[in-house]
């Protein structure tokens, strides 16, 4: 009796721990909240699991590593630069400086309304500088209200719950001569509940997904234009956390979504913050003749104006036609032959990424055997590029040329995999490339040590 009282009673602990939650505005943030996340790279375990829908579901993404890091942080109205704007509401601090063409919005802030009913955006706040001395304001706060507010999420959140809204806001200044508008329609679903395991924790959450349908207008210094868009995001929401503690975003095109973004509550880990840049580069060759220039294509990603500092070992090449070591896209002159290995590092006022391409350059004397066709990257060609995850990808070897490997890297310069080759006779060889998830890629052909050529592959 003692027995089947223990495994009734584990049972009932069972269900407790696994059952469908609700979701109210109590598992809203609050203010004084600062809750970190972590940015991701997407992984395999995600692109064939996030769909799955239905009750008692169990979504392993614990395979993810973390590449950037940012905080979410939460203030009561009355603790921010627009406390005689906006009151009764929980600030959402979007950035501290967000710079956009020539003018720079200081402190912005997102303001939400959290009610039994509903989690809702109802105002836009940001600092512009003028310019103007006094009399008049140096700095503009400028705390607009929603016309029709957005419902964020609609309460209570449960399993098969459906909602949808509509959304309006538009902003006009005279003296700056701005406009920003935005408006359309929201859709929330419930499609699934059950258990998430993250590289932070195991949850018990329901899965919401989101459509956000708008079009967006901006008019500023004289320039128009308007962007229509559709966005979704699956999230995963908890009673143990407050903001989602797993989503997947990315934009809806001709009614496909592609994925495109990975987030997941976690801990401090020493990583650069999510507004960092990320550098990245490349050349339009990476073979060479001794004495030759090489310009470099400078890459990198950034929300803000950055600082380039390159660094190329061995120490023997010079900079050229003007450009030195922090110049955005250098000029190299090789003098002597071998490999050369080209770092880029880039820095904003937000961070710092590096991006080390080891023996990137191949240096070597025209009198031994670098053809025009190989100094040009033509030794072969790849297609279809872009390519669809998952399709054949064909590479066509040029009539004059010799190869017997490939090397498949990442756009880190990371090694994905190697293959040997017999093209003495077949000039056409499909590539084993089923492993490959979507992203850019480089795939170098060499023959014995010698590097003959390289091409950029997209997989998407």
């Amino acid at each position: 009796m003692k027995a089947i009282s223990f495994t009734f009673i584990t049972l009932l602990f069972s269900i407790a721990c696994f059952s469908q939650i609700s979701i109210t505005n109590t598992n809203m943030p609050q203010a004084g909240d600062t809750i970190r996340f972590s940015v991701a790279p997407l992984d395999t375990a995600v692109l064939f699991g996030y769909q799955n829908n239905g009750p008692n579901q169990s979504w392993n993404f614990d395979s993810l590593t973390a590449i950037r890091q940012g905080l979410d942080e939460y203030f009561a109205s009355s603790s921010t630069p627009y406390s005689g704007q906006v009151s009764g509401r929980i600030g959402f601090k979007v950035t501290d400086t967000l710079s956009l063409g020539g003018v720079s919005l200081y402190d912005v802030y997102d303001f939400f309304q959290n009610t039994s009913a509903e989690y809702a955006q109802d105002y836009r706040a940001a600092s512009v500088p003028t310019g103007l001395s006094w009399p008049f304001p140096a700095v503009l706060t400028l705390a607009p209200a929603f016309s029709d507010r957005d419902e964020v999420y609609q309460f209570p959140l449960n399993y098969l719950d459906r909602d949808s809204s509509t959304f309006d806001f538009a902003y006009t200044n005279a003296l700056i001569g701005a406009y920003y508008g935005s408006n359309g329609y929201r859709i929330n679903e419930v499609d699934a509940w059950g258990t998430i395991i993250t590289p932070y924790d195991t949850f018990n959450t329901i899965r919401v997904i989101t459509d956000v349908v708008s079009y967006d207008s901006v008019s500023f210094g004289g320039n128009s234009f308007g962007i229509n868009s559709h966005s979704r995001e699956y999230k995963w929401l908890s009673t143990q956390e407050r903001i989602p503690v797993f989503s997947l975003s990315g934009n809806v095109v001709l009614n496909q979504f592609i994925p495109t973004n990975v987030q997941f509550r976690d801990t401090a880990k020493g990583l650069p913050p999510i507004f960092a840049p990320i550098a990245l580069f490349n050349a339009d060759t990476t073979v060479v003749s001794l004495g030759d220039t090489l310009s470099f294509n400078n890459l990198s990603l950034s929300l803000t104006p950055t600082n380039s500092t390159w660094s190329i070992s061995p120490a023997t090449h010079a900079y050229s036609n003007g450009t030195s070591a922090s110049s955005r896209e250098p000029t190299v002159q090789f003098n002597d032959t071998g490999s050369y290995n080209i770092q880029l590092i880039i820095s904003n006022n937000q961070g710092s990424d590096t991006l080390l391409r080891p023996n990137y350059i191949q240096v070597v004397n025209s009198s031994v055997g670098l053809t025009e066709r190989h100094k040009d990257q033509k030794a072969f060609t790849l297609f279809p590029n872009p390519t669809k995850k998952g399709s054949a990808i064909w590479l066509r070897v040029a009539e004059k040329a010799t190869m017997d490997e490939l090397q498949i890297t990442n756009i880190k310069g990371q090694e994905i995999q190697r293959i040997r080759l017999n093209v003495s006779n077949q000039k056409t060889v499909l590539l084993p490339t089923q492993n490959l998830s979507k992203g850019q890629y480089f795939i170098i052909g060499r023959s014995g040590n010698k590097l003959v050529g390289q091409a950029p592959l997209i997989v998407h």
